[in-house]
């Protein structure tokens, strides 16, 4: 059988904010890791704020791909994660 080579991406939206427990940061952080190290590439909010920020820092961290789609009107509100790769405003 002939071996297909496939792009594989994660599209991953959740909150801009950490949650009440500390265990939702460390899921984030441990969910980006197995991303990058897994190579698949993170699709998400593109803000650098809470649990996403936390995801697409760790996916960065990790030397994993990332993209970041996030409309106009937030980026006062949260900013450009700059540790992350493409960004689509």
């Amino acid at each position: 059988m002939k071996k297909i080579n496939q792009k594989k991406a994660l599209c991953v939206f959740c909150g801009s904010k950490n949650g009440k427990s500390s265990i939702y940061k460390e899921a984030a952080k441990e969910l980006g890791a197995q991303l990058a190290k897994n190579k698949i590439k993170l699709v998400y909010g593109g803000g650098s704020l809470g649990l996403m920020g936390e995801i697409s820092k760790s996916v960065h961290k990790n030397k994993g791909a990332v993209l970041g789609i996030i409309p106009k009107h937030l980026l006062e509100i949260e900013g450009i994660n700059k540790n992350s790769g493409e960004i689509v405003i």
